[in-house]
């Protein structure tokens, strides 16, 4: 009995070790990241510049999964746009050629924009105004793009892709009007408009 406890402890931290090893080799060969400098063009507005990275698993040879976030702004809003989704990347992985790549991004963009605008009209009852406040938020944003994976060093690549990019947005309106010349002098009034813009992407993407 006491020989056989002599032999697992001589043994057993050797075992932990190998055990650890091969947790972190699984790791190592499973893991994938994906660091993304991109260019938005909004087909009505400006050149955006925008960062992605993505974080995940090597699924098989030919598909990675991953968590991934951006951020970006566009020049005529004081907000930013921080996209939050997931990431599906299809290539060869394990190939040291050229080969074509397939991405599809679906993103919960954090958005959140207010400005009022307000506007006085004179009567002979006095002054009166009409304000707007508005609120937009960010709804769903969603990427498909396609392009080449080129080999670089020994297991990374480079993903040079072009992408269509479509940004949903929701804009609540609340109106309040201050009116002297009406009985009941006010009126306030709320409704709804849900947005989408159009955006082209180029993206060159490092893979490690």
């Amino acid at each position: 009995m006491k020989k056989s406890i002599a032999i697992i402890i001589v043994f057993l931290p050797a075992f932990l070790f190998a055990q650890k090893k091969g947790l972190i080799h699984n790791i190592k060969e499973h893991s994938y990241f994906k660091l993304s400098p991109t260019v938005l063009f909004p087909v009505d507005g400006n050149i955006t510049p925008a960062a992605f990275g993505t974080a995940g698993v090597r699924v098989n040879r030919y598909i990675a999964l991953g968590l991934s976030g951006g951020y970006f702004k566009f020049r005529d809003s004081a907000k930013a746009v921080i996209p939050i989704g997931i990431d599906v990347t299809i290539t060869d992985l394990n190939s040291r050629k050229i080969t074509p790549v397939f991405v599809g991004q679906l993103f919960f963009p954090v958005y959140k924009s207010n400005w009022i605008t307000e506007e006085q009209i004179p009567s002979p009852y006095g002054m009166g105004f009409i304000r707007n406040d508005y609120t937009t938020r960010g709804i769903i944003q969603f990427q498909l793009g396609a392009g080449m994976a080129v080999p670089v060093m020994k297991k990374n690549k480079l993903l040079i892709t072009g992408h269509y990019s479509q940004f949903n947005t929701k804009t609540r309106d609340f109106i309040y009007a201050h009116t002297p010349w009406s009985a009941r002098g006010h009126y306030w009034d709320d409704h709804s408009a849900t947005n989408q813009l159009s955006m082209w992407a180029f993206t060159v993407s490092w893979v490690f």
